[in-house]
């Protein structure tokens, strides 16, 4: 790409510096004048960047700061995100490729419909639910795709359900599940569930899915729901005569499922704010000792539970994981760290260990491996300690993601779907296969820049 000169060059936000420019690089790009004199590193940057960042005073100015800065410097984003403690969510929409060079030049395409109105649109967000999955099932088996609103919540969600059983002592065969609100992150995660259980145990999916409970605005999913049931929906409704048989009443409310089913698992993704109330969280864990309780509805006012009430109802027996940030919580003088369900730590380390392996298609049997080196990366499983977090943070997007791809990697190569030639064998250490991964990841750092 050509560069021209001073603020040209300044406005690019790939190729800006800042004041990160040496006095070589101001001389041949006519920057003097432009920046304050004083060439600093990009640590000096970052610290600066993050001192401005800190002092902005709640949610939205920090992502507006976050927002202004990738849009002028994109290296110095990149590389000060991961010390921000906020979830930033970005939408990007490029309408030319062709910027960014051939077809052959691009490895990765991400495509958001702008689901940030779903709850105002109620209608259009079940029709575009039953389109995107139609969709996805019709091309899952002809190239590599990834649904991140179902799949990659699923996915993240279950690591977390995987290190909160390691702590209880369970397997996945074990466990009772109730999903409350069974939209596409609902049901994505009940997908993803089903689909381990299944793997693991060799049952059908149907027989797995057996082990899930889902739940939404008519109560209980059951059969009789009929049209109103989306295609997602349908593989979990259970039929009316089991519920009547197993409840011995009509009543589909999520008290009511919970009495009855008696879950370790309860999965949060209603945006009905307090839902879960101490009557149901104590029902809940007065039936297993340790309750594994996510409620992960964005933003942070529409929680179904507050981590430490949750905390406080369960005497600190739960094992939570929240979809926005939260402080750790003290309760009865010791402290909780509280894991944030961020499908971050997740589907970067996928697409890349796709990319890299050139895999014709992403199977169930990658994203598992997937979900297990997430799992295995959890604060709980790594030091052993139940108070630590479920799941580990974004800070460490990088590390996680080398392991998840070098898990996708190995996982492709067994199925027979890795087409790239040169991948390190299986017999050889798998640090060959991580140095593999990481010598192929871009990394946040100035390059030089020379006049063509």
């Amino acid at each position: 790409m050509s560069l021209g000169q001073g603020s040209d060059v300044l406005q690019n936000a790939q190729f800006n510096k800042g004041t990160s420019f040496t006095e070589d690089e101001r001389e041949t790009f006519g920057l003097h004048g432009l920046l304050p004199p004083n060439v600093q590193t990009l640590e000096e940057q970052v610290q600066r960047a993050y001192d401005q960042y800190s002092s902005r005073q709640n949610a939205l100015a920090k992502n507006t700061f976050a927002t202004s800065m990738y849009e002028q410097n994109q290296v110095l984003y990149f590389k000060a995100r991961p010390l921000w403690e906020i979830s930033l969510n970005r939408f990007v929409v490029e309408a030319d490729l062709k910027k960014f060079g051939s077809k052959d030049d691009v490895d990765y395409i991400v495509v958001s419909d702008g689901e940030e109105v779903r709850n105002e649109l109620a209608p259009a967000s079940i029709r575009t639910d039953n389109y995107r999955l139609s969709l996805m099932q019709e091309r899952m088996n002809d190239i590599a795709c990834f649904n991140d609103d179902i799949q990659g919540t699923g996915a993240v969600t279950l690591a977390g359900i995987m290190a909160g059983i390691h702590i209880s002592k369970l397997k996945l065969s074990d466990i009772r599940m109730v999903v409350f609100g069974s939209g596409s992150a609902g049901t994505g995660i009940a997908e993803q569930v089903r689909d381990a259980i299944a793997a693991e145990t060799r049952k059908p999916k149907e027989e797995a899915a057996k082990q899930i409970w889902c739940v939404d605005k008519p109560g209980l999913l059951i059969q009789s729901h009929g049209d109103n049931l989306t295609f997602a929906q349908r593989p979990f409704a259970r039929a009316d005569s089991e519920w009547q048989q197993q409840r011995g009443s009509s009543d589909t409310s999520l008290l009511s499922v919970i009495k009855a089913v008696k879950p370790h698992v309860l999965i949060g993704t209603s945006t009905k704010p307090k839902a879960f109330t101490r009557e149901i969280i104590q029902e809940m864990a007065s039936h297993v000792d340790r309750p594994i309780i996510f409620p992960l509805s964005n933003p942070t006012r529409l929680h179904e539970a507050d981590p430490k009430d949750i905390y406080e109802w369960t005497d600190g027996r739960a094992l939570i994981a929240t979809g926005s940030p939260f402080p750790p919580v003290t309760h009865n003088g010791k402290q909780y760290e509280v894991a944030e369900c961020n499908n971050s730590t997740c589907f970067p380390g996928i697409g890349l260990g796709v990319v890299l392996s050139r895999a014709r298609r992403l199977s169930d049997r990658m994203l598992v491996a997937a979900v297990k080196a997430l799992a295995g990366q959890s604060p709980v499983v790594v030091h052993e300690d139940p108070d630590r977090g479920l799941l580990p943070g974004v800070e460490d997007v990088r590390e996680i993601s080398v392991r998840i791809a070098v898990s996708v990697v190995r996982e492709a190569e067994r199925e027979g779907l890795a087409t790239v030639e040169g991948i390190p064998k299986q017999e050889d250490e798998e640090k060959d296969l991580e140095e593999w991964v990481r010598a192929q990841m871009w990394e946040a750092r100035y390059r030089e820049l020379v006049r063509a």
